[in-house]
């Protein structure tokens, strides 16, 4: 959150179960390892700090990025860490110890998404000023780029098969792909302002979009 707490909550019973203070710093990103032992956060601190998904004690610090963390996630089954920020990179680091393994780009402005691809081991990155691109986190290459966005991305979907991606943000625009190959689908005109989040339903037929106009 905005005053750097981190919060555990339990959906089904409305309850919070633990918190952590991470400091005065605001979180801008977590995620759960695969396993669910372990979660990373990463913020204006520019680290990532690999926690206790139970306890919230903190196992590990470290800091890749020279401004704010703005995208972090397990990947590679949980042995590596992908994150992106404000500095323009993407980086890939080593579970445990954070050891940056590669820098896998420095881009024209801030590298703001970041979207696991169901059933790969694959991640889609993607900013301000950039193209967005899918990199394999075994491999460490770039699998795709796909063509330039009308404005910076803020949101990202795939679904659930991994066969569709959802792309949207500042432009009053949200662009379908398929995943594979590249090729736009569809676009699909917005009129409410900046998208924040996208997400695809159980059978990849329907697509849920949040923004500024609430």
């Amino acid at each position: 959150g905005r005053f750097g707490e981190l919060q555990l909550w339990d959906p089904g019973r409305g309850k919070l179960l633990s918190f952590r203070r991470m400091g005065g710093d605001v979180i801008c990103s977590v995620d759960f390892s695969p396993d669910g032992k372990h979660l990373v956060v990463g913020g204006t601190d520019r680290s990532l700090h690999v926690l206790d998904s139970k306890t919230l004690e903190l196992s590990y610090s470290s800091e890749l990025h020279s401004d704010w963390v703005l995208g972090v996630g397990f990947c590679a089954g949980g042995s590596r860490l992908i994150s992106c920020g404000r500095d323009r990179t993407v980086r890939i680091s080593s579970v445990p110890g954070g050891k940056l393994l590669k820098t896998l780009g420095t881009y024209p402005g801030p590298v703001t998404s970041l979207q696991g691809r169901p059933g790969k081991s694959q991640v889609l990155v993607a900013g301000e000023g950039m193209e967005p691109r899918i990199f394999d986190a075994q491999s460490l290459k770039e699998v795709r780029k796909f063509e330039k966005q009308p404005g910076a991305i803020l949101a990202a979907a795939f679904s659930a098969d991994g066969a569709k991606l959802a792309l949207a943000g500042k432009a009053a625009e949200v662009r379908i792909y398929r995943a594979d190959k590249g090729e736009r689908i569809s676009s699909l005109e917005s009129k409410g302002g900046w998208i924040y989040a996208l997400a695809f339903n159980g059978a990849g037929n329907q697509l849920f979009t949040g923004g500024y106009e609430g």
